[in-house]
């Protein structure tokens, strides 16, 4: 009986400075930016908690921000640091001079390994990478066709997913650019390596809103016959929105994004190691 009291004691004890530190993390964030003026904090908790590998019990934390700016309400994510003593934006390692922000990012979890988003490969295969993208992204456009050949000529050891992140902020026609990709990949499952090769400059501006104008071109580029009825059509807009909300729980926020066996490879070229790997 005494050993059972002594271990709820510890859980007792163990829970409660876990959850001090997290309110202390929290506490931080709500004065912080309590001291900009055109900042409007409604909520705030912790998406996503990581112990880092170094000394002194550090934990970097994920949070979700719900706040009401001078551009309407926004729902962002922050990343802040804590010993269990003290709280910080910024962490970096003094030997390599790089941010411990830089590399924390939520695991991957099987929710990814779609067969709807599976481009190339076989589902079955060891071996899964995902890779998140942009169509008018000039690294993608060149890196996506490579990715795809390579996982083709290793597709019994090698599965690639493919969620589309437009970066419409730098290419507003991005959007509509992966929405017809998604359409015209129903019935055309080499499409998307066809639109990566596409050098759309020729056709459209990267910041065109011209829709009809982008439908156009995609159809006379690529060869399809896909409406502008179809392009409208809400599902493929939802679709989007669920492909990019996949995206932004991993906080990528930059194309193109791969990760390896459920583990973001910042290099972009892990997947060459693949190559035989069974």
């Amino acid at each position: 009986m005494k050993n059972i009291f002594k271990l709820a004691l510890f859980f007792a004890i163990f829970f409660n400075v876990v959850f001090a530190n997290d309110n202390l993390v929290i506490e931080f964030e709500k004065k912080r930016l309590s001291q900009n003026p055109n900042i409007v904090l409604n909520s705030v908790e912790v998406f996503y908690k990581k112990k880092l590998d170094i000394k002194g019990d550090w934990s970097a934390y994920i949070l979700n921000l719900d706040l009401d700016t001078q551009d309407g309400n926004m729902r962002v994510k922050d990343i802040l640091f804590s010993n269990n003593q003290v709280v910080t934006t910024e962490l970096f390692d003094l030997k390599s001079g790089t941010s411990f922000g830089s590399n924390i990012a939520p695991d991957m979890n099987e929710s990814y390994y779609d067969n709807s988003r599976l481009i190339a490969g076989k589902s079955s295969a060891k071996n899964r990478l995902v890779v998140f993208s942009d169509p008018l992204c000039p690294y993608c456009q060149h890196y996506i066709p490579q990715l795809i050949d390579f996982v083709n000529k290793n597709e019994e050891n090698i599965a690639l997913y493919y969620y589309a992140f437009p970066l419409t902020r730098i290419h507003k026609a991005s959007n509509d650019l992966s929405k017809l990709i998604e359409i015209a990949k129903q019935s055309d499952k080499n499409i998307l390596k066809k639109a990566y090769e596409t050098r759309w400059e020729k056709y459209f501006d990267a910041n065109s809103e011209d829709r009809k104008l982008i439908l156009n071109s995609f159809n006379k580029a690529l060869k399809t016959n896909i409406s502008l009825k179809e392009l409208e059509d809400e599902k493929y807009q939802k679709a989007l929105e669920d492909e990019v909300l996949m995206a932004e729980k991993l906080l990528i926020n930059g194309t193109p994004t791969i990760y390896v066996n459920g583990k973001k490879d910042n290099t972009k070229e892990e997947y060459k190691k693949l190559k035989g790997v069974k």
